[in-house]
C-alpha cells in the first residue's frame, strides 16, 4: 500500500482522534494570532488618530504664555512656499446656556480661514458671535445647531498673570454665540496637539473677535504649517529667525525725545534674562529697574506709596532722594531712611522686607534720573487718574494716601522719588520675571531700524522657546511606541495557549496509546521506527497545517471580539472607541506559523516517545528510561527550586522596586518545580504500593502511578490555571479601608481640584481666603496643597500612546515629608535619607534635577527605570533634565512627573498660578468643602474629585486588563477541568477490568465511588496547591508593598469556585460511569 493511501485512511479511521487534534491546533493558533493583530489593529488606530486630529498639519510653533503677531505665520508661509495657520489657542469652559450644564477645560481655538485652508476643507471661519463646536460637546451638552452656547474663556494678557503688580482682572471673560457648525472628527472637530487617543472638547471661534476682546489684537500663540517635501523643522526655524520681529519678542523701542535718547521697553514689563543678555552686548548707557515701593521713612515721618528706579549709572549702597521726597519726610544729614516693600512670590504669596540707607542724597524733581519715563507701563497704575484708581495686584492702603500724594501723581505721575544703585535694586527687588525693565541707547549710537536689527541679531528665538518642531512625527512616534497591546495580550494568553498545548498532548498521548496494536503490526510487518514517526507526523502535519489556516481565521474573530471589548465594556480602560482591525499579512503569517510549529513540536515528542515505549523489547530497558527520568525529573525540579529562591533573593536584595517580572517569573519556575516534585513522588509512592495490601489508600497511588503522565499533565494544567487566576485576583487594585491613610496611595488628601483657569493666590493665606470668598469657618480646618502644572501629555495608564513629556507637578514637598503622605517601592538613585521625598532638594550644575513618578508611569506610560532622565526645554529655550531618584506605589499622581516647585520658579517663571491642588480636612466636612470649592470656584472651571475616586479610575484600567487576564485564566482552568474529565473518563475506561475485579471480590458501590472520587481530587488538590504556592511568589512584590491591600476575599472566592467547579466535574464522571455493569463486561471478555 502506498503511504499517502495509508495515511489518508488513517486519517478517516482515526478521524475522532485527529479532531481533538485540530481543535487544539485551533486554539493556540487563533489566541496567539489574535493577540498579535491586537497589537498591530491599536498602533494602527492610534496612527490613524493622528492623522484625524492634525489634519494637513506637519510642524507646529506654540509659543506657551507669549504671544507673536500672526503676520509672522504670513512672512514664513510667503518665504518657503507653504500653507500655514496661525490661531489663539487657549482653555476655556463651555456652558449650555439652557440647562446650565458645562464642560471645563475646554480647548478654545480663534481661528480664520487659513486654518481650513491648512486641511483643504471648504468650510469657511466663523463670524463674529458664531461658533463651531465638536460633536462631543454636542453630545454632552445637548446642543444643537442654531442654539446658544455661553463660552468663558480665560482672560489672558502678554504680561504674565503672577507678575509683580501685574493687573488684577476677571479670571475669565464670557462670550454668547450660536453655533452655526457640529464638526466631526474629519472636519478637525478632533484637533489637538496632544500625543492622546482621548477626544478633546474643541470651541472654535472668530479669532479676530477672540483677540480684540482680550486685548490681543494681531496677536497668536500657535502656528500650524503643512507637511512638504522641502521643508523640515530646522528650515522653518531658520525662516522664523529671519521674519520675526521685535513684536514678536513682546518688545517695543519708545523715543526720548528731550532726552536724545532710544528706550527698550517689554510689554511683559520685566525683562526677560535671555533677552537682557542680548541687551547687555549692545552697550546700553543706561540700564534700568523701576519698583512700587509700600513706604520710605524715616525715625518720624512716612511717605506711601512711591516708585523707586535702581539705575546703572550709581554705585554704592546709598540712595538719592529728590526734593519733594526730602521736603516730605523732612530728611536732615544723618537720618535713617527706610524703604518698606513687597516681595511677591509664587501664588502671589507676598512677604514684606525693609532695607535702610545711611547714605542720602539729594536731587531736583526734573534733574538727571528723575524722569516720568522711568516709570514703567504697569497695567491698572499707569493708566490711573488719580492714586484711588490703582489696580496693582497687591494690597493698597487708600487710607495712607495724602492730598499732597494725590497732587504729586496728578503732576508727576509715576516719577521716581529715590534712585539707587541697579546691582543693590537687584539684589532687592530682581524676580523670575526678570532684572530690567528699560535699556536705553543714546540716538548717536543707533537709528531706530538698527537698533531694532542689532536686537534681533543678538537675539534667537529658541531662547524664548519659540520654535517649530514635528508634531505629526512625535505624534506617530508615540503611537509606534504604544502600549504593546500583542505583547499585552501575549502575556495575558499565554497561559491558555500553554493550557491549549497541554490539553492537546495529553489528548494526542491517549489517541497514540489506543493505537498500540496499529504500532506492532506495523512492526511486524518490517515498518521501522523512523518509518512509523513519519507516518504519524505526516498525518498530523495535515491536520495541524488545516488547524492553523482556521486557526488564523477563528484569530480574527477573536481579535474583533476582544476590539469590540475595548471599544465598549472596557472603554475606561483605553478611554476611546476608535478601535479598528488593522490586518498585516505578516502577522497573520506569523501567527499562522507559530501555532503550527508549537503544535508540531508538541506532536513530535509526544509521538516519538510513545512509539519508543510501544516497540520496547524488555522490561528492563523501560525500568531503565523511566529511572532515568525520574533522575532527570530531580535534576529539573531541582533547578526550579533554585532558580525561583535565587531570583526572589536578588530581586529583593538589589531592592529594584521589586521587579514584578523577576517575581513572576520565579513564581512559573516554582510551579515546574512543584509539579515536578509530585511527579517523583507519585512515582515512589507507586512502586511502594506494589507490594502493600487492598487499602484504600494504597490502591489510590497504585492508579496514580498507573497513568502517572496523565496525571501530572493534569496537575499541570490545573496549576497554571490556578496560577493565573490567583494572581490576577490578588493584584487587582483596592485599597478599601485605607483610602484615607496617608501612606496610601491618596496620601491622606480628601480631593483631587483641577480647574481650567489658573488660581493665582495662595489659597491657605488669608488673602487667598478673603479674595475668593471662602467661608473661614470651614477653612479653617482645611490645608491646600496647590501644584504649578508644566502642561505636557499625559502618562498615566490613560493614555495608550508612549509619551516622552509628561506633564510636571511642582510640589512643596515637605508637606508631604511632615504629612509622611505616600509611599514609595524600593530602591533610589540616591543613598537613602531621611525620607524619600529629600532626594527632590538633589541637583547638579548641568541643570539636571531630581524627579518621582509614580511606579505605574515608569513602567507603563514611560517605559523607563530609576536612574534615567528625561528632558525637557525651559522657558529659555535650554535643556533642562529630570533624573528619576524614586517611584510612588499606586498614587493619585499617574500620569505626571514630581519636582520641587523651585525648579518650576527657576525654569519657568512666567508659570501663572495653580491648576491642580490637593485639598484636605475633616472627614465629617467633606461635603461642605466640596460644596465650598465648586461655589466659590465654578467660574475657573473647577472640577473635584475625592482621591479614593481618582485612585479607583487608575485601578479601574489595570483592572480591566486584569478582568480580560483573568478570563483568559478562566479559560485555562476551564481547559484544566476539561482535561481532568477526560482523564477520569479515560482511565475508567482503561480500569473497567480492574473495577469489575474490584466489584467481583466485593467491594461495594460506593467503596469503589470514594477511591475513584479521591484519586481525582487527590490530582485537583495537588494542581490548586501548585498553583497557590507559586502564585503567592508571583505576587510577593504586592504583598511587600505598604500601599497594597490583598482583597481577600475576591480571591477566596476564586479559589472556592475553582474547587467547585473542579469537584463538580469529577463527581459527575465518576457517578455517571458506575452507573455501567462492569461485571458484565468483563463476563461477555
Amino acid at each position: 500500500m502506498k503511504l499517502s493511501k495509508l495515511i489518508h485512511r488513517s486519517l478517516i479511521f482515526y478521524k475522532k482522534q485527529h479532531l481533538a487534534l485540530l481543535i487544539g491546533t485551533i486554539i493556540s493558533t487563533a489566541v496567539l494570532t489574535g493577540a498579535l493583530i491586537i497589537g498591530d489593529s491599536v498602533r494602527g488606530s492610534l496612527h490613524s488618530l493622528v492623522d484625524k486630529r492634525l489634519g494637513n498639519t506637519e510642524y507646529v510653533l506654540q509659543s506657551g504664555d507669549r504671544f507673536v503677531t500672526n503676520e509672522l505665520a504670513n512672512k514664513i508661509s510667503a518665504e518657503l512656499e507653504i500653507n500655514s495657520a496661525s490661531l489663539l489657542q487657549l482653555k476655556g469652559i463651555a456652558i449650555n446656556s439652557e440647562t446650565d450644564t458645562r464642560i471645563n477645560k475646554v480647548q478654545v481655538l480663534g481661528i480664520d480661514n487659513s486654518f481650513w485652508e491648512l486641511s483643504n476643507l471648504e468650510i469657511g471661519a466663523p463670524l463674529e458671535d458664531e461658533v463651531y463646536i465638536s460633536q462631543n460637546i454636542a453630545k454632552k451638552l445637548e446642543l444643537s445647531l442654531e442654539d446658544e452656547l455661553l463660552l468663558r474663556v480665560s482672560n489672558v494678557d502678554v504680561i504674565p498673570l503672577n507678575a509683580p503688580f501685574a493687573e488684577e482682572k476677571d479670571a475669565t471673560i464670557s462670550f454668547r454665540l450660536i453655533i452655526k457648525r457640529i464638526l466631526s472628527d474629519h472636519e478637525m472637530g478632533r484637533y489637538s496637539l496632544q500625543s492622546d487617543q482621548k477626544a478633546p472638547f474643541n470651541v472654535f471661534v472668530n479669532q479676530s473677535q477672540l483677540a480684540q476682546t482680550l486685548d490681543l489684537e494681531d496677536l497668536v500663540n500657535t502656528i500650524l504649517a503643512e507637511k512638504s517635501d522641502q521643508i523640515n523643522a530646522e528650515l522653518l526655524n531658520e525662516s522664523l529667525k529671519k521674519s520675526w520681529n521685535l513684536e514678536d519678542a513682546g518688545l517695543f523701542i519708545r523715543e526720548l525725545k528731550d532726552e536724545k535718547k532710544y528706550e527698550v521697553l517689554s510689554k511683559r514689563i520685566f525683562i526677560d534674562e535671555s533677552i537682557a543678555l542680548a541687551l547687555n552686548e549692545l552697550s546700553p548707557i543706561h540700564k534700568i529697574l523701576t519698583y512700587l515701593i509700600n513706604s520710605i521713612r524715616n525715625d518720624t515721618f512716612e511717605t506711601p506709596y512711591s516708585f523707586v528706579s535702581a539705575i546703572s549709572d550709581y554705585k554704592g549702597e546709598g540712595i538719592h532722594v529728590n526734593n519733594w521726597l526730602k521736603n516730605d519726610l523732612h530728611i536732615e544729614n544723618g537720618d535713617l531712611l527706610t524703604l518698606k516693600y513687597f516681595s511677591i512670590g509664587p501664588l502671589r504669596q507676598l512677604e514684606v522686607k525693609e532695607h535702610s540707607f545711611h547714605e542720602i542724597g539729594f536731587s531736583e524733581i526734573d534733574d538727571g534720573p528723575y524722569r516720568k519715563s522711568l516709570m514703567p507701563e504697569f497695567p491698572g497704575l499707569a493708566d490711573a487718574g488719580s492714586c484711588s484708581d490703582w489696580n496693582t495686584g497687591v494690597p493698597i492702603d487708600l487710607d495712607k494716601i495724602r492730598d499732597k500724594d494725590e497732587d504729586y501723581w496728578d503732576e508727576f505721575k509715576g516719577t521716581p522719588k529715590a534712585v539707587i544703585s541697579l546691582e543693590l535694586g537687584q539684589k532687592l527687588w530682581g524676580n523670575k520675571y526678570g532684572q530690567y525693565t528699560s535699556f536705553r541707547f543714546g540716538l548717536d549710537q543707533y537709528s531706530e531700524d538698527e537698533l531694532a536689527d542689532s536686537i534681533l541679531s543678538k537675539l534667537n528665538p529658541a531662547e524664548l522657546n519659540l520654535s517649530f518642531i514635528n508634531a505629526r512625527g512625535e505624534g506617530k512616534l508615540a503611537a509606534k511606541n504604544s502600549v504593546d497591546f500583542g505583547e499585552l495580550f501575549l502575556s495575558l494568553s499565554f497561559f491558555v495557549i500553554l493550557a491549549g498545548v497541554l490539553l492537546t498532548i495529553l489528548l494526542f498521548a491517549l489517541n497514540t496509546a489506543s493505537r498500540s496494536q496499529e504500532t506492532a503490526i506495523l512492526a511486524s510487518i518490517g515498518y521501522r521506527r523512523k518509518k512509523i514517526l513519519k507516518i504519524r507526523l505526516i498525518e498530523s502535519s495535515v491536520v495541524m497545517a488545516v488547524g492553523s489556516l482556521l486557526g488564523v481565521g477563528f484569530g480574527i474573530l477573536y481579535n474583533q471580539l476582544l476590539l469590540s471589548g475595548l471599544n465598549s465594556v472596557w472603554q475606561d480602560a483605553v478611554k476611546t472607541n476608535m478601535l479598528s482591525v488593522h490586518l498585516k499579512a505578516s502577522t497573520l503569517l506569523i501567527g499562522g506559523l507559530s501555532g503550527l510549529v508549537i503544535s508540531f513540536l508538541s506532536i513530535y515528542f509526544v509521538t516519538r516517545n510513545q512509539l519508543k515505549q510501544q516497540l520496547a523489547s524488555s522490561l528492563k530497558k523501560q525500568n531503565n528510561s523511566k529511572s532515568n527520568k525520574i533522575n532527570w525529573s530531580l535534576w529539573i525540579s531541582w533547578t526550579g527550586f533554585a532558580g525561583a529562591i535565587g531570583l526572589v533573593v536578588y530581586s529583593i536584595i538589589d531592592g529594584v522596586h521589586y521587579n514584578a517580572s523577576a517575581f513572576l517569573l520565579a513564581g512559573f519556575l516554582m510551579l515546574i518545580g512543584i509539579v515536578l516534585t509530585v511527579n517523583r513522588f507519585i512515582g515512589k509512592r507507586n512502586e511502594k504500593s506494589k507490594n502493600a495490601n487492598f487499602s484504600l489508600k494504597s490502591l489510590v497511588f497504585k492508579n496514580l502511578g498507573l497513568h502517572q503522565k496523565r496525571n501530572i499533565a493534569t496537575i499541570s494544567l490545573l496549576a497554571l490555571g490556578t496560577f493565573a487566576v490567583i494572581i490576577t485576583g490578588a493584584n487587582r487594585k483596592t485599597f478599601y479601608g485605607v483610602e484615607n491613610d496617608n501612606q496610601s496611595g491618596t496620601g491622606g488628601y480628601l480631593f483631587w481640584a483641577e480647574t481650567s483657569i489658573p488660581i493665582l493666590h495662595d489659597l491657605n493665606s488669608e488673602d487667598g481666603i478673603e479674595r475668593f470668598g471662602l467661608d473661614d469657618t470651614i477653612t479653617k480646618d482645611i490645608e491646600f496643597h496647590q501644584m504649578q502644572v508644566v502642561e505636557g501629555n499625559d502618562a498615566s495608564c490613560l493614555n495608550l500612546n508612549l509619551v516622552q513629556n509628561p506633564q510636571i507637578l511642582g510640589i512643596n514637598y515637605i508637606d508631604f515629608i511632615n504629612r509622611s503622605s505616600f509611599s514609595f517601592t524600593k530602591g533610589f538613585y540616591y543613598p537613602l535619607i531621611n525620607s524619600p521625598w529629600m532626594f527632590l532638594k538633589h541637583h547638579d550644575s548641568n541643570n539636571i534635577y531630581s524627579a518621582i513618578v509614580d511606579q505605574t508611569v515608569l513602567t507603563w506610560g514611560l517605559m523607563k527605570e530609576v536612574g534615567d532622565t528625561l528632558f525637557y526645554k525651559d522657558e529659555f529655550g535650554e535643556q533642562i533634565g529630570f533624573i528619576i531618584v524614586g517611584a510612588l506605589g499606586n498614587s493619585i499622581f499617574q500620569g505626571n512627573i514630581l519636582v520641587s516647585n523651585k525648579v518650576i520658579q527657576k525654569h519657568f517663571p512666567t508659570l501663572s498660578g495653580s491648576k491642580i491642588m490637593l485639598v484636605d480636612g475633616p472627614t465629617e466636612k467633606k461635603i461642605e468643602i466640596e460644596q465650598m470649592l465648586n461655589e466659590q470656584f465654578i467660574d475657573r472651571g473647577i472640577e473635584i474629585s475625592s482621591t479614593s475616586q481618582r485612585l479607583a479610575e487608575f485601578n479601574s484600567v489595570t483592572n480591566s486588563y486584569l478582568t480580560v487576564f483573568m478570563m483568559l485564566g478562566g479559560l485555562g482552568i476551564l481547559i484544566g477541568t476539561i482535561g481532568l474529565g477526560i482523564v477520569l473518563l479515560r482511565n475508567l475506561q482503561d480500569r473497567k477490568y480492574e473495577l469489575a475485579l474490584l466489584k467481583a471480590l466485593g467491594y461495594q458501590k460506593n467503596q469503589i465511588f470514594k477511591l475513584i472520587i479521591t484519586e481525582n481530587l487527590l490530582i485537583l488538590f495537588l494542581g490548586l496547591i501548585t498553583g497557590i504556592i507559586a502564585a503567592f511568589i508571583g505576587i510577593l512584590p504586592s504583598l511587600l508593598s505598604p500601599s497594597f491591600t490583598l482583597p481577600y476575599g475576591f480571591v477566596l472566592l476564586l479559589l472556592g469556585s475553582i474547587l467547585l467547579v473542579g469537584f463538580l466535574s469529577i463527581y459527575l464522571t465518576a457517578k455517571g460511569s458506575l452507573k455501567r455493569n462492569y461485571l458484565e463486561h468483563l463476563r461477555r471478555e
